[in-house]
């Protein structure tokens, strides 16, 4: 095979592997330090219980990516670093950062119950229907007519 083009053909030589492909790592253990940025290190069995958590209604910056990408390691560490530096700063320590902190935590505790309770409900769909029957005459109807809203 002849090529006028030296340039086309070196990169053809070299976009063909001549060895074989390595192959796939070796399972790691719950215990080993995959990521570590800063003072922050996170075994294998934190890093997989962290990042499922990760997602833009919770304000993180994901792809959603799964667990063992590259991308979504990358994207742990860049998130872990940013913290790292704003603990640096001590922006932590902000009043205002903290009450933010706070209220996150509380929509999120919160949210973890809802689907809880959901998922308890879906469980026992026919006892929870059969309770709420028992207990109808407990609750009070509430009708309005006219709400106002005074500013």
């Amino acid at each position: 095979m002849k090529y006028n083009h030296p340039v086309l053909a070196l990169l053809l030589l070299l976009s063909t592997p001549v060895w074989p492909q390595a192959a796939t790592p070796a399972p790691l253990a719950g215990d080993m330090v995959v990521v570590r940025v800063g003072d922050i290190a996170l075994t294998k069995a934190e890093y997989e219980k962290l990042v499922p958590g990760f997602d833009r209604a919770a304000g993180a910056v994901t792809t959603g990516a799964g667990t063992q990408s590259l991308q979504s390691g990358q994207e742990v560490a860049r998130m872990l670093a940013l913290v790292s530096e704003a603990q640096r700063r001590k922006i932590d320590q902000d009043p205002k950062m903290q009450a933010v902190i706070r209220v996150r935590s509380y929509v999120l505790l919160a949210n973890a119950l809802l689907v809880s309770l959901k998922e308890d409900m879906q469980k026992d769909e026919a006892g929870t229907r059969a309770l709420w029957a028992s207990e109808k005459n407990n609750y009070i109807d509430v009708r309005a007519r006219q709400i106002l809203i005074r500013y």
